[in-house]
């Protein structure tokens, strides 16, 4: 049996006003969850340099919580 770990990040997204900001999101992985999985990172994307990565688990944006994506 193995067990994971995780652990609640703060992060920070700088883009130029023509970017994107290069990732998206999908739903959570089950109901009890909440918040939204990032799905897709773009290469050389704002989101990419800040060090966002594919199946990060978003739960909160500038002070605001993040529902399921429905």
């Amino acid at each position: 049996m193995s067990s994971t770990s995780s652990a609640i990040l703060s992060l920070t997204i700088y883009k130029e006003e023509h970017e994107t900001f290069g990732f998206g999101l999908s739903n959570a992985l089950s109901a009890v969850e909440e918040g939204c999985y990032v799905c897709a990172v773009g290469r050389e994307s704002p989101a990419e340099r800040a060090g966002l990565q594919k199946y990060d688990r978003v739960i909160q944006v500038s002070e605001n919580n993040v529902p399921t994506v429905k």
